[in-house]
């Protein structure tokens, strides 16, 4: 039986690793950077237009 905190770690550690093998051939860490902030919710890639 494991714990909640245990699951939620395997949870995330699971959406980091499917972030490197689509994340996978990226050259430049920025890209890689902000591919991580997408798939784990840190960011936002809906388009935002201001008028």
């Amino acid at each position: 039986m494991s714990s909640p905190a245990l699951d939620r770690h395997r949870r995330f550690n699971g959406i980091i690793e499917l972030g490197r093998r689509i994340a996978r051939g990226f050259r430049n860490f920025e890209h890689y950077r902000l591919r991580m902030l997408l798939i784990t919710g840190g960011l936002d890639a809906s388009p935002h237009t201001q008028l």
